[in-house]
């Protein structure tokens, strides 16, 4: 077995983000991956969650390495994902410091959907949804579910955005009839329409 192979396996065995430890030296498993300029290894760090910004005993971080070595492919995959990084970074406490702002609040909302077009609206969604918000969580109950076989699809969901979570884990859907869970992804896309009504609502 290959050494990027053998590096892949050892980190399914870890936890996310926990291949950050530092040596002697101050260096990390990405550190010295760029130092060999070993780039399958760099590429299993980085999709277990090692960080470009840590920095060694040099005051070095791996972009600070890559760019030694003159490796330019490297280091602007690593300053690409270090500024992605910091942009996360700042909307999350953007959102969290807003939440915390937004007073608390227990709001019934009624939505539907309409169009110009004729007999179109008949067959756009509606919903009847309780929003409730208490610090710098939300909580969204609604029935509506999907779309499936010309029909939108009911029950009984519940949306909980947790602004002290991870940015990637804030939004969890709660399917009561089926009893299950679900992180969902933080893109607008996903997001149920009337948490973004109320975030838009308090924001103006």
């Amino acid at each position: 077995m290959d050494e990027p192979e053998l590096l892949k396996r050892f980190l399914q065995t870890m936890r996310f983000g926990s291949c950050n430890a530092q040596d002697t030296y101050g260096n990390t498993p990405l550190h010295l991956a760029v130092m060999l300029g070993r780039s399958d290894c760099i590429e299993h760090l980085l999709a277990h969650g090692a960080r470009v910004d840590i920095r060694n005993g040099w005051g070095w971080t791996p972009i600070d390495e890559a760019i030694c070595r003159k490796n330019s492919t490297v280091a602007y995959k690593l300053w690409h994902i270090m500024r992605t990084s910091d942009q996360e970074k700042a909307e999350r406490l953007f959102f969290e410091d807003f939440l915390t702002k937004v007073p608390d609040a227990d709001i019934d909302l009624e939505w539907e959907l309409h169009s110009w077009v004729p007999f179109v609206s008949r067959f756009l969604p509606s919903d009847k949804c309780r929003v409730r918000k208490k610090g710098n969580r939300v909580r969204v109950d609604m029935s509506l579910k999907g779309f499936q076989d010309f029909g939108w699809l009911r029950g009984d969901i519940s949306f909980l955005l947790d602004g002290s979570r991870l940015f990637d884990e804030k939004v969890v859907m709660l399917d009561h009839d089926q009893k299950l869970y679900e992180c969902v992804t933080s893109q607008v896309g996903h997001v149920p329409l009337p948490l973004l009504f109320f975030l838009l609502i308090c924001k103006a």
